[in-house]
């Protein structure tokens, strides 16, 4: 024991009971510890053990490395060795006192990760039983949120000056309500100058955020919040690189000023288009929007076309779900995104009218500039308005020379097992684990004549694409008929 470094059990309860039953003792160059109680599936209501661990450091400081530690359906208790824990990972359901008294065990926590108790109520007291001035990571996942939370969340907030993330969510959705919150208007500002990464998605504890202010953030991921809390917290943080934002309430402050992220290199907004009327990404590389409602005031192609205008962002990667744009709509943005090479449109109204608008112009019309031309690879899924001719009619264009060649994916759903040989003959079908188009099964049936044409017909590019002898029911066909599409989505 006194030479273990790291240590992992994964074993039913009696065993690893059994094993720190029999090493008792000294462990003063142990680093690492994880363990996981596994065995019969319980309910969701039962209580993980308590385990104690006979581990034994020296009381002295600065002896041994500090010692990172993760727990699995089980509450850890050490008699001596808890000072020496930075870091506590924790999935397990138990009562608050138990956990309380886990935690007063950890005086000296770095790191702390609480997870999978979404029935426990009062989360409030475990932060108060934690010794906060060292905290860096805390990560609060699955509790049910009491009135008492923002306060003590604000606390919090007030103590921890080294934090550098926040994760605070809930597990399950919850329906936004702003009755019996108290009121932040009488709260004074709190600057969190090291916070790094933040993800908060639990807005009956939003409050605390009405005046918390970021800086110095990289990674931002919020959801269900109110419009007015976001737009507060991504002001001042200048630093942004990567911000993932759904499901917002509300509306966006009047008079809201656009904000200019430099170094803003991945956008994802869910349902919250609003915000892209107020940001300016010069340096955009990945772009991400999805709606719920394809009728969304103001129209998403609105609020897209005035990104783009505010300056011409860089997107290498753009994916639009359920937007509700038109062909000439969509072709205008695309047009003015040249350095797209993943593009992926599901479930909007676009027709094949923008397939052939992505095609390579005929070397009749030379001089005429190649749309996307460096366009790489491309799905279209769910566009109840594509056609598999159209598909067929942009992959071979775009494939006619290697400069432009492509890769898509189409899944085999609906097809018959006559159709599936067929497939299998003409080189197409692939194993790869995407998302599902659900062409009806006569557009495949063409998709599948028209690509029997093309394979006996001359190309530039040659087809070089596998082929599983025994198909699985999620293989895929690809489009492109440029090469191999190996990879997922």
């Amino acid at each position: 024991m006194p030479r273990w470094k790291r240590l992992v059990l994964a074993a039913p309860p009696h065993e690893i009971r059994l094993f720190l039953d029999i090493c008792t003792g000294y462990t003063p160059n142990l680093s690492n510890l994880s363990i996981e109680l596994r065995g019969e599936p319980r309910s969701f209501s039962d209580e993980s053990p308590i385990l104690l661990i006979p581990f034994q450091r020296s009381s002295e400081a600065g002896l041994g490395p500090p010692a990172s530690t993760s727990f699995t359906n089980c509450l850890p208790l050490f008699p001596s060795f808890g000072p020496a824990v930075t870091e506590l990972a924790v999935n397990a359901t138990a009562h608050i006192t138990d956990y309380i008294n886990m935690l007063l065990t950890y005086p000296n926590l770095v790191r702390c990760d609480l997870a999978g108790t979404s029935w426990l109520i009062d989360p409030e007291h475990l932060l108060g039983a934690l010794r906060l001035e060292a905290l860096q990571s805390l990560c609060i996942i699955d509790f049910e949120w009491a009135q008492a939370m923002p306060g003590v969340l604000r606390r919090a907030f007030q103590t921890c000056d080294l934090l550098t993330t926040i994760n605070i969510t809930r597990g399950r959705p919850e329906p936004h309500s702003d009755g019996g919150l108290p009121s932040p208007s009488n709260w004074g500002w709190i600057t969190l100058p090291s916070v790094k990464n933040f993800t908060w998605y639990a807005s009956a504890v939003a409050y605390p955020l009405h005046r918390l202010s970021l800086p110095r953030v990289q990674t931002f991921r919020v959801g269900n919040i109110p419009y007015d809390i976001a737009y507060s917290l991504v002001s001042p943080s200048t630093q942004l690189t990567s911000a993932s934002i759904s499901d917002l309430v509300g509306e966006v402050p009047q008079h809201a000023s656009i904000i200019t992220f430099p170094n803003l290199s991945s956008l994802y907004l869910g349902g919250s288009l609003e915000l892209l009327g107020c940001m300016s990404t010069p340096h955009l590389n990945a772009l991400t929007l999805t709606e719920d409602n394809v009728d969304h005031q103001p129209p998403a192609s609105e609020l897209l076309r005035g990104l783009i205008e505010r300056p011409n962002p860089l997107v290498h990667e753009l994916r639009l779900y359920n937007i509700g744009f038109s062909d000439e709509e969509a072709i205008w943005c695309l047009r003015r995104l040249p350095h797209i090479e993943t593009l992926r449109i599901q479930g909007c109204l676009v027709s094949d009218v923008i397939l052939h608008a992505l095609e390579i112009p005929p070397p009749s019309e030379q001089g005429v500039d190649i749309p996307l031309p460096r366009l790489k690879w491309a799905m279209f899924i769910l566009n109840s308005r594509l056609t598999a001719q159209g598909i067929m009619s942009l992959a071979s264009s775009r494939n006619a020379s290697p400069i432009t060649a492509m890769t898509g994916a189409v899944s085999d759903c609906g097809l018959s097992s006559r159709d599936r040989e067929m497939l299998k003959i003409l080189l197409i079908l692939l194993p790869m684990e995407v998302d599902r188009l659900c062409f009806p099964p006569s557009s495949l049936l063409s998709l599948v004549r028209t690509a029997r044409c093309l394979i006996h017909q001359p190309c530039v590019y040659p087809m070089s694409l596998l082929c599983n002898k025994k198909p699985h029911p999620s293989c895929v066909l690809d489009v492109a008929l440029g090469r191999c599409a190996s990879r997922a989505w």
